[in-house]
């Protein structure tokens, strides 16, 4: 019987100590994501930003519609370091609604989004933005 309590009492500990890391797992994890992102064929920039483990990329620059700035595009992003993979919503402009969006972490700075609307899919390439680059004179 005594046993049986050091068991639990052990588990106990060791659940807590999971629980107070986990955070700290998720917070490094989404740094990768973190950020700003430039569509390859467009001049939209979408800046990620993590509240918790959830992501929100809002468009942060838009040259041909600059009063879209700040509005969220990607929305309930949840993303896998571990497998470089993520999903969330991606707003469609054409269709104006949002659809199920995969985003994977191809390099450091190279991320694809397959966005699929019914039976068809588009996939996009953003390639990250060096903000130092972005504050310099």
């Amino acid at each position: 019987m005594r046993i049986l309590k050091v068991k639990i009492y052990f588990l106990g500990i060791l659940a807590a100590a999971l629980w107070l890391t986990a955070p700290i797992v998720m917070a490094t994890d989404i740094h990768l994501l973190t950020g700003i992102w430039k569509h390859s064929d467009k001049d939209v920039w979408m800046e990620i930003e993590f509240d918790q483990a959830v992501g929100t990329g809002r468009v942060f620059r838009n040259d041909k519609k600059p009063d879209s700035i700040g509005k969220p595009v990607l929305t309930e992003l949840i993303f896998d370091a571990a497998l470089g993979e993520g999903e969330g919503l991606m707003y469609v402009p054409q269709m104006q609604s949002r659809y199920g969006a995969k985003v994977k972490l191809v390099g450091p700075n190279l991320m694809t989004m397959k966005v699929k609307v019914g039976f068809m899919s588009n996939t996009v390439k953003w390639l990250k933005v060096d903000v130092s680059a972005l504050t310099e004179p």
